[in-house]
């Protein structure tokens, strides 16, 4: 049995997938930069929140696409940011590369993923499998994103 969508209905669809597409890959630098995926959600948007190193809950829904729809700002900041990290030595500018252990991302998102199924497993709540399909989606495609990125080094 197909069901039907109006020209609404699709075109709704086709925002929240691409919305959801740009905060999963708005969540890969955080990932890098030692943030955890949390198997919480947003109180105001319902998206997977992070948890930074310090341990401060992160809503990128919230706080980069709602605040700032334009990945290009993103992007400049994060530049930004770079560019404070860089040391001067001897009157030269040194960039700080950053220390990647792709192992440790790898082991931490294939944790995630774990965790989404053994969770949707053990629930009888829709809410709560769509919270976690949402996680093993993103967690996903981050993986996909490190391991192309890995096979790029």
């Amino acid at each position: 049995m197909e069901i039907e969508l109006s020209e609404e209905q699709r075109a709704a669809l086709e925002e929240n997938r691409q919305r959801s597409e740009k905060i999963s890959r708005l969540m890969g630098p955080y990932l890098l930069k030692r943030y955890r995926m949390l198997s919480e959600t947003c109180n105001v948007c319902k998206n997977i929140l992070l948890q930074s190193p310090q341990s401060v809950k992160y809503c990128v829904n919230c706080e980069e696409i709602e605040k700032d729809s334009s990945s290009a700002n993103l992007l400049r900041r994060n530049e930004d940011s770079a560019r404070q990290e860089s040391s001067c030595v001897s009157g030269q500018r040194s960039v700080v590369e950053l220390e990647i252990d792709y192992q440790l991302v790898e082991s931490v998102l294939l944790a995630k993923l774990q965790d989404g199924v053994s969770t949707m497993r053990d629930t009888n709540s829709v809410e709560i499998t769509i919270q976690q399909c949402q996680l093993i989606k993103i967690a996903a495609e981050a993986l996909l994103a490190i391991r192309k990125l890995k096979d790029n080094m």
